[in-house]
């Protein structure tokens, strides 16, 4: 069995072969120039969108992408041939980022999605997860550090957001549950007069719709979430899709409609109409 598949091998080969003239061919190797290929790279570096930065084996820097100079607020002349944590006027002199690059990155040649929070003069408090990569070069050349830096700080105010108000959120459950329970408490247990009553009745629907109100902007905090963590989202869908939200979170979400106008661009609900009822923010 085995005999016969390698005849087959050869007498396919020999077949190749005859069809090109007795030469056998081989696929073609492009040979890029050094210098186009530093070039490409670059290039490459530039259109990333996270902030990316390229150290030597020493951790200084060699390439910076745009994106990184835009959002730190530095200038090539302050940044290209200086140790990292020199940058800024000793800004990253981080001891979690030290401890990344000096300690873990030699053992394990890469890492991932290690958060660090720090204090920046230039744009203030920063939620960070860095991923970075050692890039062996060429015999004789010496190694590449790429450390890629995902700016989370909204995403962490978000969090923080939806953690305070489900913790309000709860308590509010909790006491109305309390307030309820104390009512049918008082109504089994004492008898009280007509005026009573309708007071206690009248308390306990404020609850219930407060309690409503509290659900709804939830709701709506919770799909506001999800738009901000969904992955490529336009600019454009972000802000239609919040439109469609907000009038969930209205006090009537059943005749509520919303328009969010940004410059010349425009964003309404389905079956928007303009009353001379409305909520605005100028």
């Amino acid at each position: 069995m085995v005999k016969n598949k390698y005849r087959s091998e050869q007498a396919l080969e020999t077949a190749k072969q005859k069809r090109h003239g007795g030469e056998t061919i081989q696929p073609p190797v492009i040979k890029i120039p050094e210098g186009e290929a530093l070039e490409y790279a670059e290039s490459i570096i530039d259109t990333i969108r996270e902030p990316l930065i390229a150290l030597d084996q020493d951790l200084r820097v060699v390439k910076v992408s745009r994106s990184f100079y835009e959002f730190f607020k530095v200038k090539p002349e302050e940044t290209v041939g200086k140790l990292i944590y020199d940058l800024g006027n000793k800004q990253w002199d981080i001891p979690k980022l030290r401890e990344l690059l000096e300690t873990i990155l030699p053992q394990k040649t890469s890492f991932d999605n290690y958060e660090v929070e720090h204090d920046f003069a230039t744009i203030g408090k920063r939620n960070m997860l860095l991923n970075a990569r050692q890039i062996q070069r060429v015999l004789g050349k010496e190694r590449i550090i790429l450390l890629a830096i995902d700016d989370i700080t909204e995403r962490k105010k978000t969090e923080e957001t939806l953690q305070r108000l489900d913790g309000e959120y709860h308590s509010f459950m909790e006491k109305a549950l309390s307030e309820q329970m104390a009512l049918t408490d008082t109504l089994r247990n004492t008898t009280v007069s007509r005026d009573d009553l309708i007071k206690e009745v009248a308390k306990r629907k404020q609850t219930e719709y407060m309690l409503m109100v509290q659900i709804r902007q939830m709701q709506a905090f919770y799909s506001l979430a999800e738009i901000i963590e969904r992955e490529g989202i336009s600019l454009h869908e972000f802000y239609q899709e919040l439109c469609d939200i907000l009038p969930k979170s209205w006090q009537y979400p059943e005749i509520a409609y919303a328009r969010i106008v940004i410059g010349e661009s425009e964003f309404r609900t389905k079956d928007f109409i303009e009353t001379e009822w409305m909520q605005c923010n100028s």
